[in-house]
């Protein structure tokens, strides 16, 4: 089982959701806008993967918020940015066998196929 972290109108969660269903890997979505984020989950996230992998600078939400909360940025400040605004947190978020894959990116699909078989 695998558990996806996102928003439901994200168009990179609805891809990782349509080729999970391809793939036959049971699933399970959590949306953020709906379900918010356990800042422990986030916390948890963090202690495995690379904030600076974590924190979706392309949204526009980060658009809105580059003024002096994004000067001097460090993993403590992207923690509560991504709390403050969960938009802030690139999607999906895969949780597979105690690891984190971020993105919808081929890559991440291997390794989740990978990790699946396992």
């Amino acid at each position: 089982m695998i558990h996806i972290y996102g928003l439901k109108n994200c168009n990179s969660c609805q891809k990782a959701i349509k080729w999970l269903s391809t793939e036959s890997i049971p699933l399970t979505f959590h949306d953020f806008s709906i379900q918010g984020l356990d800042p422990k989950k986030l916390d948890a996230w963090l202690n495995k993967t690379d904030w600076n992998v974590l924190l979706n600078r392309r949204s526009m939400t980060w658009r809105k918020v580059q003024d002096v909360k994004t000067q001097d940025l460090n993993k403590a400040r992207a923690r509560d940015l991504m709390l403050a605004h969960l938009n802030l947190i690139k999607r999906p978020v895969f949780e597979i066998q105690n690891k984190v894959l971020i993105g919808a990116t081929v890559d991440v699909f291997n390794m989740i196929k990978k990790l699946n078989r396992g």
